[in-house]
């Protein structure tokens, strides 16, 4: 017999809504959210404002699309960490009580991870944990030659609520672990520009 689950009836009133994520607000006129979704870009790999726009088209939020979160040209690094690190201190701002930050990412440029570090410090964010997923393998053009193929899971909190603490993980032993599973010459820049970033900047929940 399968397993069953039950919950409990939810008798308060939810909010679902659509924002740009970089969008500055009063925070005390903002309602507190428990879960945002949003996709951050890949630096200067995939133009998801290009993609997004038959989408916000039809959903009819042209208002969303705001500036795109590209890197620019004259200083790509600085640029798109500052850009994406305004959206997610608009998170910090909103998020209801200490509840973690996660989002996966990945590059084999090691401008891309500098400027995720960039937009960590700031929003004031530590890293805490970081462990490689299986996202793009065998899809088409991700399979090319030098794309990656696994993201990296980052997750995040508020530096006021962690303590500094030394990052143990290595390239080697990340791809030790994944055997059978394949990890190309990307990823494993991909995984030593992750690690690199979050060495600075790891830290424990208090």
């Amino acid at each position: 017999m399968p397993n069953q689950f039950f919950f409990e009836r939810n008798t308060e009133q939810c909010w679902v809504g659509l924002k740009n994520a970089a969008s500055e607000s009063d925070v005390e006129a903002i309602r507190k959210i428990d879960v945002a979704v949003f996709d951050p870009p890949y630096f200067d790999f995939i133009a998801y404002d290009e993609l997004s726009e038959f989408h916000r088209a039809w959903f009819g939020e042209l208002e969303l699309a705001g500036e795109p979160l590209l890197p620019k040209p004259k200083d790509p690094v600085r640029s798109f960490g500052t850009q994406l690190g305004k959206s997610l201190s608009e998170m910090v701002k909103r998020a209801r009580g200490d509840k973690p930050f996660a989002f996966t990412y990945h590059s084999a440029n090691p401008d891309a991870w500098k400027a995720v570090g960039l937009a960590l410090d700031n929003a004031d964010l530590a890293v805490t944990r970081l462990w490689p997923v299986r996202s793009d393998g065998h899809m088409g053009h991700h399979s090319n030659p030098g794309n990656c193929e696994w993201d990296v899971v980052v997750v995040c909190r508020p530096k006021a609520g962690t303590r500094k603490q030394e990052l143990e993980d290595e390239v080697g032993s990340w791809v030790s672990m994944l055997q059978p599973l394949n990890v190309n010459e990307a990823d494993v820049k991909n995984f030593g520009y992750a690690i690199e970033m979050a060495r600075q900047r790891f830290a424990e929940a208090l």
